[in-house]
């Protein structure tokens, strides 16, 4: 009995730190998005990216180099050896005139020296995406729309500004007298400073798939029950830290009880 009580003893206490890890990470990832858990970077010893870049795209300049933007950051190759020219993490290379664009996370970089040296441009947040037109650049970010000034290339325009919950744009295209979005929420356009859905067809009929996958991180997250199920997950997490380190307590504060009546540790 005393093996089996010493096992039940030991085994819950590791399995108490794993439950307080699962349900408080469980909280963050529910809010992560709130939170903005993937803006925060660490360094942490023996658990750093990974040593082949996630590369999103890739252009020569005009004296012979080669850019690539990077999940790790915009790199710039001279005679087949590569260097970081932006550290922050780089969606889209874009060409226009003599001068480079760079999508970044922290915002929009112009090169004027084939990408040797780069200059914040738009510090709107994260860049999505880039269109070059007749009517300048215009660029797409997690806060709005801009168009940059045909007559002062460090002057942007406002064409829309999102509201606490902006659209995931994917790609901008041209159309006579406005913009169309290619979004994660779908297609809209952009004429005057009003944002239009502009639904697509229906799909062939029949029940749409979803990812295996899918469904369990919804049912993880609570998405799979809707927005105030999120209140039930939170409480569920938040209780089961409160009982695994209050049946901690129950059962070291008797022992530590016991001692100190015994004289065996010193008060």
């Amino acid at each position: 009995m005393r093996v089996m009580r010493d096992l039940h003893k030991y085994f819950g206490l590791v399995t108490a730190l794993v439950v307080i890890i699962v349900s408080a990470t469980g909280i963050l990832l529910v809010h992560k998005k709130a939170l903005g858990l993937n803006k925060v970077t660490f360094t942490l010893p023996g658990y750093a990216a990974p040593a082949t870049p996630d590369v999103w795209d890739i252009v020569p300049a005009a004296d012979g180099s080669t850019l690539a933007a990077t999940k790790q950051g915009l790199y710039r190759s001279t005679g087949g050896e590569w260097g970081q020219v932006i550290a922050s993490p780089t969606r889209q290379i874009l060409p226009l005139g003599e001068r480079l664009y760079a999508a970044a996370r922290e915002g929009l970089f112009a090169s004027d020296d084939n990408g040797q040296s780069w200059q914040l441009l738009l510090a709107r947040g994260e860049v999505k995406a880039l269109l070059a037109g007749a009517d300048g650049l215009t660029a797409a970010t997690v806060t709005g729309i801009y168009r940059q000034s045909l007559g002062n290339k460090d002057e942007w325009q406002t064409l829309l500004a999102f509201d606490k919950k902006p659209l995931d744009v994917r790609k901008l295209l041209p159309a006579p007298g406005s913009l169309l979005l290619a979004t994660k929420e779908g297609v809209f356009s952009l004429a005057g400073g009003r944002l239009q859905p502009a639904p697509l067809p229906a799909g062939a009929s029949g029940p749409q798939q979803i990812d295996l996958q899918k469904i369990v991180t919804d049912l993880h997250t609570g998405d799979f029950f809707g927005k105030w199920f999120f209140l039930l997950v939170d409480l569920t997490a938040a209780g089961l830290i409160l009982l695994t380190l209050t049946g901690v307590y129950l059962w070291w504060w008797p022992r530590r009880r016991k001692r100190l009546a015994a004289g065996n540790v010193y008060r």
